[in-house]
């Protein structure tokens, strides 16, 4: 009889895990394009942000539960960021080389981080930098799926950055929609779509403020079933907040473009 593969198949069903290699290297091209639209006093002001990174993924340890803790952290990163104010690009440099670990299930369960202090918030703004490898990995089903089939996870943390604090509770949906190839590889193209709510409270400019809001978004996965790893993620999303300081009441609303492309 033939052994079976520990992915699964067509007919039986698929077996999702994250099964890099210890020692292996991954890099990913990233971008997130944020438009937010807010209305200050009766006066519209439209900011914009473009980041735009080459993140590395090395596996430095798989435990024998099949845990992965992996050391992350940016080969370049730069941000742009436009308002009323005019553009400002804050200097990067000091992120580029560091490495944060990241401990995940084989499932993308986020376990733990470390060295996040080497990963300060990037002036002016309240959302630590590494979030974005907080949220780097998405959940796999449990169960094998097959074609059509859906699965659902939670997740909720609290982000502090120096006196603002932010709790994000978001639930998302997979569904797996086809298979196909993709450059030269075998992957499963999962849909997603997923809702954060998000509450914050702190200080900004010496002002007390709170934050209440909800994202929305939705994309696909382009999943290499029988490497462990996703070679494309694309997602498009929409968030609306209102931001309350003392007699003042700020409104908030934008999109919010993100892709992730594993270059090798």
């Amino acid at each position: 009889a033939k052994k079976s593969e520990p992915w699964g198949n067509e007919k039986t069903g698929f077996i999702l895990t994250y099964r890099p290699e210890v020692g292996s290297t991954l890099k990913y091209d990233f971008t997130i394009n944020t438009e937010m639209l807010m209305e200050v006093m009766g006066n519209e002001m439209e900011t914009t942000s473009d980041v735009k990174a080459r993140i590395f993924s090395k596996v430095k340890d798989v435990a024998e539960d099949g845990a992965i803790t992996f050391g992350m952290g940016f080969d370049s990163i730069s941000v742009t960021a436009s308002s009323p104010q005019g553009e400002m690009s804050p200097d990067m440099s000091k992120y580029i080389g560091k490495e944060l670990e990241v401990k995940i299930s084989n499932k993308g369960k986020f376990l733990e981080m470390k060295n996040q202090e080497l990963f300060p918030p990037v002036e002016g703004s309240y959302q630590s930098v590494s979030s974005y490898f907080r949220n780097f990995f998405f959940d796999l089903s449990e169960k094998s799926v097959k074609i059509n089939d859906s699965w659902t996870s939670t997740d909720s943390y609290t982000e502090k950055v120096g006196e603002n604090e932010t709790n994000v509770n978001t639930s998302s949906k997979y569904t797996v929609v086809e298979k196909l190839m993709k450059d030269n590889t075998e992957c499963l193209k999962i849909a997603f779509e997923q809702t954060s709510e998000i509450k914050g409270k702190g200080t900004q400019m010496g002002m007390d403020f709170t934050m209440d809001g909800t994202s929305k978004s939705k994309g696909e996965i382009l999943f290499a079933y029988r490497k462990g790893y996703y070679i494309e993620v694309s997602s498009t999303g929409t968030l609306e907040a209102t931001v309350s300081m003392t007699q003042m009441e700020i409104p908030m609303s934008g999109t919010i473009k993100t892709s992730i492309k594993l270059i090798k």
